[in-house]
């Protein structure tokens, strides 16, 4: 529609009316011209009619002729080709290696014992306690209560090393749990995927998409339609032209209509009755016709103004229409070849997360941590073991040695047990530590001969073994006195340099004081004996050796001590030029 007759047609329902007043004002003349022109209307009317039909049908075949060309381009649309079925499945070789894993997710790499949310939790996604018991080895034997300190040092160690090793647990742990969930939903969402896509997921926007094309060129089409009836009607009935003949047709068959009333006079027409009305004076017909004229005029401009109404909304709706129309084709075309973009970025992700997966299953792939974990589990149960076997032997040596009562966590299941020895151990190093700062050691010489006498001394000799009874009365003023370490040294009735070997074997049965006052006796008999083979004089330049500084470590020195002569060097079984052995007994300990 061109601007000009857009713009005629606006202004139609206001012209209507202005128009049906000039012309009433042109033809509002005398009754007797009125009627005269009214005769002259009637017989234009005729010819009128004949150029209207003439119009109309020149109009109607207008219509049909757009009508018809709207059907070729509805048609057309309607009959593109149907909406393709977008499908890409895993190639074979693909597809197999996907169901192994999918295989092993259901059995290798399970969450739960059975896969229910209801089953037991699997051990990879436990604590790195969970399951652990402790079990005693024939080993474990070989520690000694008294070597407190270096068992529980080493105990510590063992701890901290398995801490480090719970710590690499809950890290690759909790990775491996969310790959591990990640990849079995990917999974699961996998096989809905496919059912989506059977379903047709990728087709559906373009369906909707198609579909309010559709509609908006359907809405576009019959609005256009519409609004070429609607201009049609207003052409051939609502012109300047045709005003005027329905004024006249409508003022004409009132005045017919008021020819009724009229007088005679003698047989003689004596002319038509005149009344006033409204101040009006004039014929029963002229009054018809003023009436039939303001009515008509009123009629005409109502529906003019409904009918340029009715135009102005189909020709909005069909330009909206228009607009949707060229938007909605965008969007199909876009989601056309949205269609298989999301196909194909469905497919690059699937790829990735398939290799992913078999990252995460593959026995040598590095996202496969189980392996690792359960070699990582393996170690925190060795050294948290170990750990166990040293603290449950040097439970005794801290309550016999040191007075140390506070008892070692009871053995369980519980998840925080490991933690509890951890803080167990911490808390007796610093007790430890404390004690140790307040102790004093010092070296006790000791004459065998001269502690046991002559007839004592002579009487061993002969058999090389001597029994020596360190008794209490050597530590008084001491408690917790313990060996360090010792020395020995031989005193000959002639000069010569002849070096001597001896054994020591400390008390079997020996006491310990403790700083209370408490005195706990012990049992020392798998302490082994000491010995030393460069036994020498005290006055040799060559300082004297120093052993069972481990075997005799916090060993007590009060009770029995066994010492045994071995011979010369080199080889002698002779103890007889032994005038004395001597002892030197380094000790340790805290005063009372």
């Amino acid at each position: 529609m061109d601007k000009d007759g857009l713009d005629r047609r606006m202004l139609l329902g206001a012209g209507l009316m202005g128009f049906a007043g000039s012309v009433l004002a042109e033809n509002g003349n005398t009754p007797e011209q009125q009627s005269l022109a009214e005769v002259e209307s009637l017989k234009k009317s005729d010819q009128g009619n004949t150029e209207i039909l003439k119009k109309a049908q020149q109009i109607t075949g207008e219509l049909k002729e757009r009508l018809s060309n709207q059907e070729t381009s509805f048609a057309k649309v309607f009959s593109q080709d149907p909406i393709p079925k977008i499908t890409f499945k895993r190639a074979n070789t693909e597809k197999s290696s996907w169901d192994r894993i999918v295989k092993s997710l259901d059995t290798t790499f399970k969450l739960t014992k059975d896969g229910s949310t209801s089953a037991t939790l699997t051990d990879q996604i436990r604590r790195i306690e969970y399951g652990f018991i402790f079990k005693s080895d024939q080993a474990d034997t070989d520690f000694s209560w008294q070597h407190v300190e270096p068992l529980l040092d080493q105990a510590a160690d063992l701890l901290d090393r398995a801490l480090r090793e719970r710590s690499n647990w809950d890290d690759l742990a909790q990775k491996w749990f969310a790959t591990m969930l990640e990849i079995h939903e990917y999974a699961e969402l996998d096989k809905i995927h496919v059912e989506e896509e059977e379903a047709g997921i990728y087709e559906v926007p373009l369906q909707e998409s198609t579909a309010d094309y559709r509609s908006n060129y359907v809405t576009h089409l019959f609005n256009s339609l519409s609004s070429n009836v609607i201009e049609g009607i207003i052409d051939v009935n609502f012109g300047s032209k045709e005003l005027t003949e329905v004024l006249n047709a409508n003022r004409k068959g009132a005045w017919l209509a008021g020819l009724v009333p009229y007088t005679w006079k003698d047989q003689h027409f004596n002319g038509y009755s005149v009344h006033t009305y409204g101040k009006v004076t004039a014929t029963v017909a002229q009054h018809a016709a003023d009436a039939a004229e303001t009515q008509s005029d009123h009629e005409f401009s109502t529906q003019g103004s409904f009918a340029s109404s009715q135009l102005f909304s189909f020709n909005a709706s069909m330009y909206s229409a228009a607009e949707r129309m060229n938007g909605a084709n965008a969007k199909k075309e876009w989601d056309q070849r949205n269609s298989v973009f999301l196909r194909r970025r469905t497919l690059v992700a699937r790829k990735i997360q398939d290799i992913k997966a078999r990252a995460a299953t593959d026995p040598d792939g590095i996202l496969n941590a189980g392996k690792r974990l359960e070699q990582i589990k393996a170690r925190f149960q060795l050294d948290f073991r170990d750990a166990l076997a040293r603290l449950l032997v040097i439970q005794r040596g801290l309550s016999d040695i040191y007075g140390y009562d506070i008892p070692l966590p009871q053995q369980s299941e519980d998840l925080d047990y490991y933690d509890r020895c951890l803080l167990w151990t911490r808390q007796t190093m610093q007790w430890l530590i404390r004690f140790s700062r307040q102790e004093q050691c010092f070296v006790l010489p000791i004459s065998i001969r001269g502690l046991i006498g002559d007839d004592a001394w002579l009487d061993g000799r002969s058999r090389g073994v001597w029994n020596v009874d360190v008794t209490k009365n050597f530590f008084l003023n001491m408690a917790h006195v313990r060996v360090r370490g010792l020395s020995a040294f031989v005193n000959i009735n002639r000069r010569f340099d002849t070096l001597w070997r001896i054994s020591v074997k400390p008390p079997m049965q020996a006491t310990i004081q403790h700083m209370s006052g408490k005195i706990v006796t012990v049992d020392q008999s798998k302490v082994p004996p000491s010995q030393l083979a460069r036994v020498g004089r005290r006055d040799a330049i060559r300082e004297p050796d120093v052993v069972g500084v481990a075997s005799l470590h916090n060993v007590s020195p009060i009770g029995i001590w066994t010492i045994r002569a071995l011979g010369g060097m080199p080889l002698e079984s002779d103890v007889q030029p032994l005038e004395d052995l001597s002892l030197d007994l380094l000790l340790s300990f805290r005063a009372v």
